[in-house]
């Protein structure tokens, strides 16, 4: 499981043209090319996300990210990414017990170079003096978003917005939406296949030049002892703006290889708490 995931499954258990008008308008172009138009070296977008996990009709928690992202005809080749747990009103003891295990605090991923580092107090492995950052064994390059749909991912891009025409919305953008398995995604993803019959229901809504300005997907998880909705609204801004990610100072970076094995267990007081 993707590291960082497991902070969210933490707060799991406590996450046409326009009609009516005299003159035709152009449709904007589509995103499958206005996308593509993007794809060149030195450049980037930046995203801004918020996901959440609803059970019974409530809202039990949120996670937070920002993240840079470096794009080449290949796709993503760089980002920079932060993520933060962020409380909501009357966690009562569950979000207690997150705090006292500060699991709450801020955790930044830098993917440069084929390489990926982390830093933050999630990851409670005692680092040597000068150190800060942790040159991760196993690389992480599509960490920089919490979608399952990801829209810089050629085959997941294609596959669900090939042919789709989209509706007209205000400001001459469109709305691109659908419904789509896990299973699928994951099969585009990695080419694996699972047995997960879960639907992810997706939006897109895009600017008129076919630009992404807002996704928005909901993963419907319905398992014997839990039924929850994870959902994760994304927005893009500064499409094309100059970006150059690099990674941290040599003389702050240890390798993983170096530290004890990373693991991850929920705190007693938390298991407590939402037991």
């Amino acid at each position: 499981m993707r590291r960082w995931v497991a902070l969210a499954a933490a707060a799991l258990l406590a996450v046409s043209v326009t009609p009516g008008t005299a003159t035709a308008q152009a449709a904007p172009p589509h995103p499958l090319q206005a996308i593509k138009k993007q794809l060149h070296s030195g450049h980037g977008v930046r995203l801004a996300e918020l996901s959440w996990v609803t059970i019974k009709k409530e809202r039990v928690t949120v996670l937070r990210s920002f993240s840079d992202l470096q794009l080449s005809p290949r796709g993503v080749v760089g980002y920079d990414l932060s993520v933060k747990l962020e409380p909501l009103e009357d966690e009562g003891p569950a979000y207690d017990a997150l705090v006292s295990a500060n699991m709450l605090d801020q955790v930044q991923i830098t993917h440069a170079g084929g390489a990926t580092y982390m830093i933050g107090d999630f990851d409670s492995r005692p680092l040597p003096t000068g150190k800060s950052w942790i040159r991760l064994t196993t690389p992480l390059p599509d960490m920089y978003t919490n979608q399952s749909v990801d829209l810089f991912n050629p085959r997941i891009r294609t596959a669900l917005l090939r042919g789709k025409t989209g509706k007209a919305v205000s400001g001459g953008g469109r709305l691109y939406q659908g419904v789509v398995t896990s299973a699928r995604l994951e099969k585009l993803r990695t080419g694996k296949t699972i047995k997960d019959k879960s639907k992810v229901l997706w939006r897109l809504w895009t600017d008129a030049k076919g630009l992404p300005l807002r996704l928005r997907s909901t993963y419907f998880l319905d398992l014997e002892f839990l039924k929850a909705e994870v959902s994760t609204e994304t927005r893009f801004r500064d499409w094309g703006v100059p970006m150059v990610i690099t990674p941290p100072p040599a003389s702050q970076v240890v390798n993983e290889s170096e530290l004890p094995p990373f693991t991850f267990e929920l705190p007693a007081d938390l298991l407590k708490a939402t037991s």
